[in-house]
């Protein structure tokens, strides 16, 4: 509903926590009519999980809080709140132009039906199954190294090294000795300490030297057989499958939108946002890793609303439709990190009592931090550029360019925390 929003159309999401949207540039005649070339915009979303979570003092992060079932309510409704400056008065088809009223407030309530698209639902549990079976394996990988380690520590088989481990594992066999006096402890309970101190172990490693190489090949080879590590890409062939299928399944969303002006005419606006990929609306239900298609990088989204304008003189009722087609050069395969970058083709009709028709189409790209920069994966860029057949101000046809950027929470938390 912002005149400069860098967005043709309302995403079927929302963000979990809180959300800031902001448009620094507005290029575009009408805007400057009168006199005046500050169009920028803003909004921010925050979630009722957030500001329940900010109430009772409780970790939004918490694995066990998130898939509750109250939470899982409660990441579904979000609301809005915005400003949208210097936006101008919709036309009241006169042809004659109207005056620009102070900002308008953006007001917005979003409820996302939990249908398909949440990571907590059953259908995923898969990955939680995979990750035990992963780590039964990783415990019995690092049991066979650490024997490896030290049956060549016991036969004096780790050359000039000999002495510097010997060294690190009596100084921590008379420390655990010291400290527990009563308990009788072994050699080899020193050495698993020695083994897992950060410091101690790269002391350790360092001093292999060449003979590192074939002792990473020897415990390598005995823990981490073509059998044992099927747990390991059995946990990364999940996890891909679980997260291509959140991505392309559909959801579906409520919405309602209102711009408040102090004088002039008020909008309200109540839409039904479905946004879903291709692959899962033509049955391609094994979308993932092992069966990428072009499809599974294809996603659509629709707009259908009801529109009402309260103006001084007359109301308006009328609605919107509107579709977009999305599509990013490579899969969403991670949860760390930002999604790719993305490109996409939207058209737009708005049809208002007392009114002429008005029709857009956008092109528009979406830039994002690449893979090496994780840290940054808060941070998204829109470019769009805009062709209407009719400004809001005048009857004639209009383009406009937009940039913005957006940010996440959510995902700046986790880019601070990396």
């Amino acid at each position: 509903m912002s005149t400069n929003s860098t967005s043709l159309l309302d995403t079927s999401s929302a963000t979990d926590f809180v959300s800031l949207a902001m448009n620094l540039a507005g290029l575009t005649q009408s805007s400057k009519s009168n006199g005046n070339d500050d169009t920028d915009s803003f909004t921010s979303t925050v979630s009722s999980y957030a500001l329940y979570s900010a109430f009772v003092g409780k970790n939004p992060l918490d694995p066990a809080r998130y898939c509750q079932g109250y939470s899982r309510w409660a990441r579904a409704l979000s609301f809005t709140l915005g400003l949208d400056n210097d936006a101008p008065e919709p036309d009241d088809g006169d042809n004659m132009g109207d005056s620009d009223s102070d900002d308008p407030v953006l007001i917005g309530a979003k409820f996302t039906l939990p249908w398909q698209r949440d990571a907590c639902d059953a259908r995923f549990d898969t990955v939680i199954e995979k990750l035990h079976d992963a780590a039964d394996d990783f415990v019995n990988a690092q049991d066979v190294i650490r024997d490896h380690l030290y049956s060549r520590y016991q036969s004096k088989k780790l050359g000039t090294a000999q002495s510097v481990w010997k060294d690190l594992v009596d100084a921590e066999l008379r420390d655990l000795r010291a400290q527990n006096p009563g308990i009788e402890f072994t050699e080899l309970d020193a050495f698993d300490n020695v083994l897992t101190d950060d410091d101690a172990f790269m002391q350790l490693y360092n001093s292999l030297g060449d003979e590192a190489a074939q002792i990473e090949s020897d415990a390598g080879g005995a823990a981490v057989s073509p059998e044992g590590a099927e747990a390991f890409l059995a946990i990364d062939s999940a996890l891909q499958s679980a997260i291509a299928e959140l991505n392309n399944s559909p959801q579906l969303a409520l919405n309602f939108q209102s711009k408040q002006r102090d004088k002039g005419t008020d909008e309200y606006s109540g839409e039904i946002i479905l946004n879903a990929g291709l692959a899962s609306l033509f049955g391609f239900t094994e979308s993932g890793p092992d069966a990428d298609t072009d499809l599974d990088r294809v996603k659509l989204l629709g707009n259908a609303s009801v529109d009402f304008q309260d103006t001084a003189t007359d109301d308006r009722t009328g609605g919107r439709l509107a579709l977009e087609l999305a599509f990013q050069p490579s899969a969403d395969t991670s949860l760390a990190g930002s999604r790719p970058m993305r490109f996409s083709l939207a058209a737009e009709g708005k049809w208002m009592t007392n009114m002429g028709p008005q029709y857009k189409a956008q092109a528009k790209i979406v830039i994002t931090p690449p893979a090496q920069l994780a840290a940054l994966s808060w941070l998204e860029i829109p470019i769009s550029v805009t062709v209407a057949n009719r400004s809001e101000l005048i009857d004639e046809t209009e383009v406009r360019g937009l940039v913005g950027f957006t940010v996440d929470t959510s995902q700046l938390l986790m880019g601070m925390r990396n």
